[in-house]
């Protein structure tokens, strides 16, 4: 799934937070204090879990370009992913700079299990993934310490994704028992980041690791009514859930070459098509 496995770990994040086990103002030093020597810079203490959410820990844990980057040292490494997340040197107050960080993501997994004393895939597993009927996803970990690439190591069918889309769509609902709380949906796929980035000729705006396409262009992703919820991931892995059509669409692929007409034909093709 590549980094829809993002928006998944956004959803065991509330489900986290719908135990009463964290806060997302919680820093992740407080979470993860075995990491206190991480960074000697003095913004990492301040670094929230919300900022990890969000993509604004001020961390310049780059991915682009992947050659020699942060992401391919964590990716190729049997160390610790944590680390090499946490001590990436800064590049931005926390909370000031939107900028994509897959390492960051692995350290709020990391955050999560630690905070609820229970490994992520474990979490994952019991609380969404057999409540929704999938039994076969599985994630890849570090072989150091078992820590979930949560940035981008989730495997699982389309038609299981499908299944996450469906409670997305029915705010987090499933055969009549609350997965994930509704609040907890509505702040997490509401836009933080205006035009975070672009996908083919679509604006994206960004919320809790999830995206937000307008369907009509004119007007703002914060009027629920207007918003296409995205996962995306690297070689054309997508969710798409749009509310006010009743509708989600997956798609997997094994290459880039089509990952903007993938998002132009939703949007611009397919939305249109059933709202006549």
């Amino acid at each position: 799934m590549q980094s829809v496995s993002k928006s998944i770990t956004s959803l065991v994040t509330g489900i986290a937070s719908d135990m009463g086990s964290v806060s997302l103002e919680a820093t992740v030093l407080s979470i993860l204090t075995q990491y206190k020597n991480a960074s000697p810079d003095p913004r990492l203490p301040r670094v929230t879990l919300r900022h990890l959410l969000e993509m604004r820990s001020g961390i310049n844990c780059y991915e682009y370009p992947y050659p020699g980057s942060p992401l391919e040292t964590l990716n190729n490494s049997r160390g610790d992913w944590v680390r090499i997340a946490l001590e990436q040197p800064f590049n931005a107050e926390p909370g000031a700079l939107w900028q994509y960080n897959s390492g960051g993501v692995i350290a709020l997994g990391a955050a999560i299990a630690q905070a609820t004393s229970t490994p992520f895939y474990v979490l994952a597993r019991e609380r969404l993934f057999t409540p929704l009927g999938i039994s076969g996803p599985y994630w890849i970990v570090s072989g150091y310490d078992t820590t979930v690439h949560t940035g981008g190591g989730l495997n699982m069918r389309a038609i299981d994704l499908a299944r996450v889309g469906y409670l997305v769509l029915k705010q987090g609902q499933w055969n009549g028992r609350q997965i994930v709380s509704s609040d907890w949906l509505s702040r997490s796929i509401a836009p933080v980041t205006a035009a975070a980035s672009q996908f083919g000729g679509v604006s994206v705006d960004y919320g809790l690791l999830w995206w937000m396409a307008p369907i009509d262009p004119t007007r703002s992703t914060a009027d629920a009514s207007n918003r296409v919820i995205i996962a995306s991931g690297n070689m054309n892995q997508f969710l798409f859930v749009v509310p006010s059509r009743d509708l989600v669409v997956v798609n997997t692929g094994s290459s880039n070459d089509s990952f903007g007409v993938t998002v132009d034909f939703v949007v611009r093709e397919l939305i249109p098509a059933v709202s006549l």
